[in-house]
């Protein structure tokens, strides 16, 4: 096993013996295990240990025989405890995880070990590979567990749990058991206590079939990764309301659902999901993120525009008198000019409204269904906002973001789009009036 070790340290260029290891040890037979096999092949290693005191004074025995493991192969020794109840009553696995990891390396960085080592095994690599395939994780997830990801190194990913055992009874090493590994209620001793010695009583090769399959997925992962990458750019564009994906030429691609999974790769979203997102639906459709985070929306032209919850557009209505000056708000600044100045008059951004509206009460707010205008240049029609917006096209998100001038609750301007003609002043008859430009932020 020894000679197999070192073969694949040296395939995956792992690392060499001018680096510095830092071995993640628990006591149990692999990690002791691992220590022996890294001293003998002449690595130069440090030992760390993390007591979560979980199991009482099995947890104490086990701090205890990787410190003695370091000082009879006179290496240095780091050790975390954790309080009793630290780990609190849920998630505790995840918990875990993430306290280990970090220690591992805080440790690395202080002691300038080079690499962290783990322990994790063919049998570990395989159990994953199921885990994520009965999870649904795509692609990515049948890779399995990498050889080397960040600063950790997994040297024993080349031979499996049966070896392990025989090696360490062949050279008589001591090791403790952890009782929780029988615990089938944890998913991963499921598989392994429950599920796999079932696959292998019909199929004995299957781990080894498994694991070939990662190996073969990690290969066509990476090629998959460079095409997702360079196909990304095409149909992903930044405009004033943020990013937008075209959805239609995602769809015309050769891996629709890959690639769509790649855009939104930053988000929490299941694959039913994403295959309900490439079906047709009408502008306007929404989905949320599995955690409820991020919004995505479809957009007039098959656009996707997505943005977190956070994100979504507030604004407090603002009351005020019309008179000459500047009324700012968190979306723009509305300008009074008391009397008519020279303006554009076909740029939506400036109302002429009539002179006898000067000094009275006006609000802004946020459109809302129901509301309904006399748009200028209609004789006098009225017309939903709803519909108007509709019409012109604009997405949910741009929708969302309109605003409203009105007077009594009845709509005067759709700010920045056009104005009702019962408060408009014609021009043409030149009856003057107050001018009021709109500049958004």
């Amino acid at each position: 096993m020894k000679n197999t070790v070192s073969n694949y340290i040296r395939s995956q260029s792992l690392f060499s013996k001018r680096d510095k290891l830092l071995l993640a040890v628990s006591g149990g037979k692999d990690s002791i295990v691992l220590t022996h096999l890294m001293s003998d092949l002449g690595y130069k290693i440090g030992i760390a240990h993390v007591n979560y005191q979980l199991r009482g004074k099995d947890a104490d025995a086990d701090e205890t025989l990787v410190k003695n493991l370091a000082d009879s192969l006179g290496v240095p020794f780091f050790l975390k405890k954790m309080t009793a109840g630290q780990l609190g009553t849920s998630g505790i696995q995840q918990k875990a995880r993430l306290i280990r990891y970090g220690f591992f390396e805080e440790i690395a960085s202080k002691q300038s070990f080079d690499y962290i080592v783990t322990a994790h095994h063919k049998d570990d690599l395989v159990e994953t590979v199921l885990f994520n395939l009965l999870r649904g994780t795509g692609a990515q997830g049948m890779r399995g567990i990498a050889a080397k990801k960040g600063l950790v190194r997994r040297p024993l990913l080349s031979v499996s749990s049966a070896e392990i055992l025989a090696y360490a009874n062949k050279k008589d090493i001591c090791w403790r058991e952890d009782s929780t590994n029988a615990q089938s209620k944890y998913d991963r001793n499921f598989l392994r206590n429950n599920i796999f010695p079932l696959l292998e009583s019909r199929w004995p090769a299957c781990k080894d079939s498994i694991s070939h399959h990662a190996e073969v997925m990690r290969e066509l992962v990476s090629i998959s990764d460079w095409w997702l990458q360079k196909k990304a750019k095409s149909v992903k564009m930044s405009t004033s309301d943020g990013i937008l994906l075209d959805l239609k030429e995602i769809k015309k691609s050769v891996a629709p659902l890959s690639l769509l999974r790649h855009l939104l790769a930053g988000i929490k979203i299941d694959n039913p999901v994403l295959s309900d997102i490439l079906q047709k639906h009408q502008p306007g459709t929404q989905w949320y993120s599995n955690d409820k985070k991020y919004i995505i929306t479809l957009e007039p032209g098959e656009k996707l525009n997505y943005k977190t919850t956070s994100e979504s557009y507030d604004f407090q209505p603002l009351t005020f008198k019309l008179s000459g000056g500047e009324i700012k708000t968190n979306s723009g600044s509305l300008r009074v000019y008391e009397t008519t100045v020279p303006f554009a008059e076909n740029n939506s951004h400036f109302f002429l409204i009539k002179k006898k509206y000067l000094n009275t009460t006006f609000s802004i707010r946020k459109w809302k269904a129901g509301d309904s205008f006399h748009p200028v240049g209609m004789q006098g029609k009225k017309k939903k906002i709803k519909k108007y917006l509709t019409d012109l096209k604009l997405g949910r998100n741009q929708k969302e973001k309109v605003l409203v001038l009105t007077q009594d609750e009845k709509i005067t301007w759709v700010i920045g789009l056009r104005a009702d003609e019962r408060f408009a002043s014609d021009i043409k008859k030149n009856n003057g009036g107050v001018v009021l430009h709109w500049e958004p932020k």
